[in-house]
């Protein structure tokens, strides 16, 4: 068991961390250890802006996978494409990583069928820790691929900072004709858009 004030690499950092990865890269990073409450509404925030359109939050049993090694998170890391991981690292006998935990698993609830989840402990990837350590210490110039999802909206050339395009389902109608009648567009549930992939978009339901 390490203490807190062990001057171990991942003892410098202040645990738990939540990573969103996407497409090999950091997404987002949430450093929780300074005030758990405060983080999990950010991440609440963040993983309900990323819902995929027209997939609602659906609570479900939580799927979250455990990482045992420096090369499976690097695999789980790199093969990541055209989905979105979440990834909790924490410690044993950290005490803030215990009061995350239930936290944890109540955001894996009720995100579970748009994100694949993950946790690991930091003493089991000492190589990826020493990596965020360099980026959290300021050792290093923050990871240009770490994006502001509202910045991405308000500068992407293809949605024009709006976050959503015209429904490529209906053509922007917001229904489809089957036989003489007009049905309600599954795709977009007749608003007559959807969210934009080029940057993400913005959340059509709030």
């Amino acid at each position: 068991h390490m203490s807190e004030t062990s001057p171990a690499t991942q003892n410098k950092i202040k645990l738990p961390i939540v990573q969103i990865i996407e497409d090999g890269c950091l997404y987002n990073e949430f450093i929780c250890g300074n005030d758990i409450v405060e983080a999990i509404s950010k991440i609440n925030s963040t993983l309900h802006s990323l819902l995929p359109l027209n997939k609602a939050s659906v609570e479900t049993d939580p799927g979250i996978n455990n990482i045992y090694s420096d090369p499976m998170m690097t695999d789980i890391v790199e093969s990541n494409r055209g989905e979105k991981s979440i990834i909790k690292i924490y410690r044993d006998g950290c005490q803030k990583c215990l009061a995350m935990e239930p936290e944890f698993v109540k955001l894996s609830l009720r995100y579970n069928t748009a994100f694949t989840w993950y946790q690991v402990k930091a003493e089991d990837i000492p190589d990826y820790i020493k990596s965020v350590k360099t980026r959290l210490l300021g050792f290093a110039p923050p990871r240009t691929n770490i994006v502001d999802p509202q910045a991405a909206v308000e500068s992407c050339s293809i949605c024009k900072g709006l976050g959503s395009v015209p429904c490529t389902s209906c053509d922007g109608a917001g229904f489809t004709m089957q036989g003489q009648y007009g049905v309600t567009c599954s795709s977009c549930g007749g608003t007559k858009v959807m969210r934009c992939n080029s940057c993400g978009g913005k959340c059509l339901k709030c």
